[in-house]
Order: structure tokens, then sequence, then C-alpha cells
């Protein structure tokens, strides 16, 4: 596992809790480390913002996304010729999993968390935050179309691309 640094400056308080959440979510499902689904259950624990009003407007709940999750999980690991979906934790492979800093707690990411990371730091200066925000974040996902989290949320009759609409508001 590498270790890199995002700068802790541009994580906002909320941003920063929803990581050390994430990396909660992961262990919880004895991952080795935060995926994109990890990333969108942390989203939705974050009540006084924007981006849960935006999911829970859509029907998508803790409970519907634990559930999709486990059906997708479940039937990809079921099929024998390879992968339908990326399965958690293979959104990357494990030896190019990377270590961050948040608020001094080590988190370990996927590649493509990372990914996911690094564009809504992108977006957070495209839509001129100072900071990653849960909105850049969200969008980031949904940018994604390969992570898992994208994938349940469309699974979820989530229209994605209204979604994006909402957020680049």
């Amino acid at each position: 596992m590498s270790s890199d640094s995002l700068d802790a400056k541009k994580f906002n308080d909320s941003v920063s809790d929803l990581l050390k959440l994430a990396k909660k979510n992961s262990e919880f499902s004895q991952a080795e480390f935060v995926t994109s689904e990890h990333l969108l259950l942390a989203v939705l624990t974050l009540e006084d913002t924007k981006v849960c009003s935006l999911l829970n407007d859509r029907d998508v709940t803790l409970k519907r996304i634990v559930d999709e999750v486990d059906t997708i999980l479940s039937f990809a690991k079921a099929q024998e010729s390879g992968r339908l979906v990326p399965q958690s934790p293979a959104e990357g492979l494990e030896n190019e999993c990377e270590e961050i800093e948040v608020s001094g707690v080590m988190i370990g990411v996927a590649p493509l968390t990372r990914r996911i990371l690094d564009l809504g730091f992108d977006l957070a200066i495209r839509n001129g935050h100072t900071r990653l925000m849960p909105s850049d974040l969200l969008l980031a996902i949904l940018l994604c179309p390969d992570c898992l989290a994208n994938k349940v949320l469309e699974n979820l009759r989530v229209d994605t691309s209204e979604l994006i609409s909402v957020l680049e508001q």
C-alpha cells in the first residue's frame, strides 16, 4: 500500500467527517480500503447537507444502498466468467491501494476512489470552492460510470443525468 498526501486543508469539515465514516463503513464490510459505495453510504449520513437531501428526495436511503450493493456483489460473485460490475474491494487492485491522511487518520483508498477524490477537487475548483465539498464529491461519483456507487444509483432508478444537472447549478 503506497502512501500519498492529499492536502487535508482542501477538505471541508463535512468531507473530512465523510471520509472517516467511509473508512468505518469499509471496516464494517471487512474491506481493506475505501471504495465508492463506502463514500456513497457516508454521503447519506451527512443529514444536514444538500447532497443528502437531494438523494433522500430521490428515495435513496442507507438501507436501499446496502441492499443493492449486497445484490450486485452477490450476483457478481456468482458469475463464473468474470466481472459484470466492479466488485468491492476490487475497484482497483489491492496492491495499488493508497493511504491518505485525513485529520490525522490514515485511510486506505482504492485507485478508483482516489480518482473520484481527485475529480472532486477539480470540480471544487471549477465551482469556485476553495475546498472539496460533499456536492463536489457526489458529482465526482456520478461522473465515474465505472464505479459501483454509480451502478447502485442507476439500479435504484436514480436519474443520474438529472442529478448531475442539479449539482452543476
